[in-house]
């Protein structure tokens, strides 16, 4: 009988064991040694609410919940009942890894146009929270903390410090409050087929028959690339209204020096307009070579690599948005239908 006791009680402490070690307690750890942002859960429910208790550093920090947030590096226990038994769980919140790049960013300051028609805007990127020196990368192609004569229309600053943190800044360069056409110009900025242009082609057209108000999109339709250093090249814009109209314009820009990204823009205005807008600015990235000699300079592209939208490196196949990355550094977003 005495045997049969024992045993009884053995099976009795056993099973206890086996059903108090199926809860845990799932934690997190801090993000950074000096922030208290970890957090503690019990993973089941088969407890008393009521009973449940957390502690650390010697005082009772939380009750009555399945879980605990804004906890510090340390050591810490969570008491239960289960079944009617108390239960004494003991873990640890560990302090995570100093990122320099958590607070690191950058202010975007600027100077308006003079008016529609003029390039003598200034825009200034100031990084806060950063280690110096820090490099920077415009989407124009500067490479200065400031840039000057800016026609009116949308820059971004690449900022990276240096712990290699890095940062984007956009904001868009408008029109002077004293300017006689202030609030009536439409900026279009199209992506195009690459970044970080090294200059801005403008060139200018006055249309007082379009419908400015109506105005929907511009696009660039075709581009005739010149066939050595300094020729013209020839782009055709097709302005879109709400209606279904469609107004081409045939444009000539000269100073393509070399082979490389360049911003091109155009303006069209009319200064007779008395409401609404009476300017549109289109800005379009384009990749431009020179026709039948860029395989003797060398200046090919080639494909580097292709992600998906979140950055994850993938192979080309069809009815997908993709990023194509080229060896000359310009990028374009493709959707292959099949």
């Amino acid at each position: 009988m005495k045997n049969l006791k024992l045993l009884l009680l053995t099976l009795i402490s056993v099973l206890t064991f086996n059903l108090f070690s199926q809860t845990q307690v799932y934690t997190t750890n801090t993000s950074q040694p000096n922030l208290c942002d970890g957090t503690a859960a019990l993973d089941t429910t088969n407890m008393n609410i009521t009973s449940i208790v957390w502690q650390g550093m010697g005082a009772i920090i939380s009750q009555g919940n399945y879980y605990v947030l804004n906890l510090c590096p340390g050591t810490y226990s969570v008491t239960f009942l289960s079944n009617g038994t108390p239960v004494t769980l003991t873990f640890t919140i560990q302090a995570g890894t100093f990122n320099p790049c958590a607070s690191f960013s950058a202010g975007f300051l600027y100077d308006n146009s003079t008016d529609s028609t003029s390039c003598d805007g200034i825009a200034l990127v100031i990084p806060n929270a950063g280690t110096a020196p820090y490099t920077y990368s415009w989407s124009n192609g500067a490479t200065t903390q400031t840039i000057s004569n800016l026609c009116p229309g949308s820059y971004c600053c690449y900022v990276t410090d240096a712990n290699g943190c890095n940062y984007t800044a956009c904001d868009t360069v408008g029109v002077q409050t004293v300017s006689p056409n202030y609030g009536d110009t439409l900026v279009i900025n199209n992506p195009g087929n690459c970044n970080n242009p090294t200059t801005t082609l403008t060139s200018v057209i006055e249309d007082c028959a379009l419908d400015y108000n109506a105005v929907d999109s511009s696009y660039i339709t075709n581009i005739t690339y010149p066939s050595n250093l300094l020729d013209s090249m020839v782009c055709v814009w097709v302005v879109t209204d709400t209606n279904g109209v469609n107004s081409t314009y045939t444009t000539v820009y000269t100073g393509v020096m070399l082979t490389g990204c360049y911003n091109l823009q155009l303006i069209v205005y009319c200064l007779q307009k008395s409401m609404d807008y009476k300017t549109i600015i289109v800005n379009q990235n384009e990749y431009i070579s020179f026709a039948g000699i860029n395989e003797l300079l060398g200046n090919s592209k080639q494909l580097v690599s292709v992600v998906d939208l979140i950055g994850r490196e993938v192979k080309p196949e069809p009815n997908k948005f993709l990023i194509y990355t080229y060896s000359d550094g310009s990028k374009e977003i493709k959707y292959i239908n099949e």
